[in-house]
């Protein structure tokens, strides 16, 4: 029922209860002033209601998509994190190869350690495996007889057989 029809009721019913012409009523320049009032007020509060709605449902529009994204970005994470997984797995196995080939070399490289140790102390030692040839780098702290043969002008060398040949 609309605000005006029920004002409009609800005086003639007054006016026909106290035996006054409906005249008055139309006449009555307030009532037409408070009726405007309450329309604009009316209309008002409907574009309010109109706004309210247009932004709830953006507002829903937006968290729909907002959810979409934190399903995307929770399928991307657990993604990168299998990823990583593999990744470190992959390291693992790459140091376990490292580790092995290292021994390996250890083991290749025992031989020229242990026919060195026999000359002094090795800080260092650096091999290179060429096709037939090692080329041997070493760092050696000399026994005294050794320094002695060194000082004396001599060469020291060193053979496979585990002989050292020292000449003067």
């Amino acid at each position: 029922m609309d605000v005006l029809e029920k004002v409009f009721r609800e005086n003639f019913l007054k006016d026909a209860a106290n035996n006054k012409p409906m005249g008055n009523f139309l006449r009555d320049s307030k009532l037409w002033d408070e009726l405007d009032a309450w329309k604009e007020r009316h209309n008002k509060l409907e574009e309010s209601v109109k706004v309210l709605k247009e932004e709830k449902k953006f507002a829903d529009e937006q968290i729909i998509s907002l959810e979409k994204e934190k399903k995307i970005a929770d399928k991307r994470i657990i993604s990168l994190e299998k990823n990583i997984k593999k990744a470190e797995e992959q390291i693992i196995s790459l140091e376990n190869g490292v580790r092995k080939f290292k021994d390996l070399e250890k083991n290749k490289n025992n031989e020229i350690y242990k026919m060195l140790k026999k000359v002094g102390y090795i800080e260092r030692l650096e091999v290179k495996w060429n096709y037939k040839y090692r080329t041997v780098r070493a760092r050696i702290h000399l026994t005294k007889e050794m320094v002695e043969v060194f000082q004396k002008g001599g060469n020291i060398a060193l053979t496979k057989n585990e002989r050292i040949g020292c000449k003067v």
